[in-house]
């Protein structure tokens, strides 16, 4: 406690306070004006984007709605992102977890060893140590993982949206 008053009382702190102060409003003046043009001329774009995306999307479920074959061969295209997408996740921990038992038990199983990268690494003249290697699987098996999770979510949504179209037009035939 005693410290903080200390430099508290020294004008050094105060001079310095004061000129920082100053620099961060004069370019916070100049940045807020920069940010309100950049960013309106991006909500413009997104804007129309956004009408473009949403009309596509509603000519796909007039389009869906109107031939049951195609709505049904969708959630089957649906159902195999779905199984993509959980085997891609599944395997970001599955072989994060295998590679952290191999290096935990490395005589256990001869074959493992036969594939362990760090055989690979010294082939190319680099090493990685385990956690990064765990990091590079998750990246890689994990990240297309999600990607495809939006894809079937959006995807899905989709196929409910025809699905209650064409069932309205069925009631209302």
């Amino acid at each position: 406690m005693e410290s903080i008053v200390k430099q508290v009382n020294n004008p050094e702190w105060w001079f310095t306070v004061v000129i920082v102060g100053l620099v961060v409003g004069i370019v916070a003046a100049y940045a807020k004006d920069w940010l309100t043009t950049g960013l309106s001329a991006v909500s413009g774009k997104y804007r129309v984007y956004a009408e473009r995306r949403s009309s596509r999307r509603d000519a796909e479920v007039s389009l869906l709605s109107v031939e049951p074959p195609l709505l049904l061969i969708e959630y089957v295209r649906c159902m195999l992102v779905l199984a993509a997408t959980a085997s891609l996740l599944a395997a970001s921990y599955l072989l994060v977890a295998w590679n952290v038992l191999r290096n935990h038990f490395p005589d256990v199983d001869p074959v493992t060893r036969l594939m362990a990268l760090d055989q690979i690494h010294t082939w190319l003249g680099f090493s990685l140590s385990a956690e990064m290697q765990n990091l590079i699987t998750q990246l890689l098996f994990g990240v297309p993982g999600l990607v495809l999770w939006n894809h079937f979510l959006n995807r899905l949504s989709l196929c409910e949206k025809a699905r209650k179209k064409l069932r309205g037009n069925m009631s209302g035939k």
